[in-house]
């Protein structure tokens, strides 16, 4: 099912809701992040451990965050929502394994037989924080 176009409506339709801001021949079904308060900021020095000296392009959103579009070159300070930094650094609680890898090691399991376990993990990006 495809979603109704202003453009393809009639001239009388198109007149009539050109300037509305929501106008009543589309469906606003799509949900739309309104940020109720300001996020904390901090200023870092963003460093890529995945690909030194490369630039990372990403988009990042939440419920409490809307869709932004950011590009990070490894090296510069940015001021950057703490939100934002935790997801690159694999702080995130609700996903814990964002931007960082395992970290796999050896060892012997009850019976003597070797076995391997996360051991830790690595993260992809730091962010560092500047002191002023």
């Amino acid at each position: 099912m495809s979603v109704p176009k202003l453009n393809k409506m009639s001239s009388e339709v198109i007149n009539k809701n050109f300037l509305e801001a929501t106008p009543d021949c589309i469906p606003t079904e799509q949900k739309v992040v309104i940020a109720n308060e300001i996020p904390r900021y901090e200023k870092v020095v963003f460093v890529n451990n995945r690909d030194p000296g490369s630039t990372l392009y990403f988009h990042y959103s939440s419920g409490s965050h809307p869709l932004k579009h950011y590009t990070l070159a490894h090296g510069l300070e940015y001021d950057l929502p703490v939100e934002v930094i935790k997801h690159l650094e694999g702080q995130n609680g609700n996903d814990p394994f964002s931007c960082h890898a395992r970290i796999y090691a050896e060892r012997k399991n009850y019976e003597g037989m070797p076995e391997n376990y996360v051991s830790g993990y690595k993260p992809y990006f730091q962010c560092r924080s500047v002191r002023a």
